[in-house]
């Protein structure tokens, strides 16, 4: 049986995902470890508790029709459309 896939926008880049996977595993799964900097040191950040606790794995969230929102990566469900944001080259996050 396939499994079945949605359409994600990463950084202007349409992906095909597992439905139901969350937005932090597929980043896990493609290499990805660290999505953001912390806003003073340049730390970078990425999964770290996995269960929404630590606010670590923040990320910028486009849902369709509506603004863009930092949200928790372990926590946010890929959909259909929807478009994530985040840095690749270790920028700063202007949110914590």
């Amino acid at each position: 049986m396939k499994q079945q896939t949605v359409t994600v926008i990463f950084n202007g880049q349409p992906k095909e995902v597992p439905a139901g996977s969350t937005l932090a595993a597929y980043l896990l799964s493609q290499g990805t470890y660290s999505w953001r900097s912390t806003r003073f040191r340049g730390d970078r950040r990425g999964l770290y508790c996995g269960i929404g606790a630590c606010f670590d794995c923040l990320i910028e969230v486009v849902p369709e029709g509506q603004a863009a929102k930092q949200e928790r990566a372990c926590m946010v469900r890929c959909a259909e459309g929807l478009q994530v944001n985040y840095d690749e080259e270790g920028g700063h996050d202007e949110y914590l």
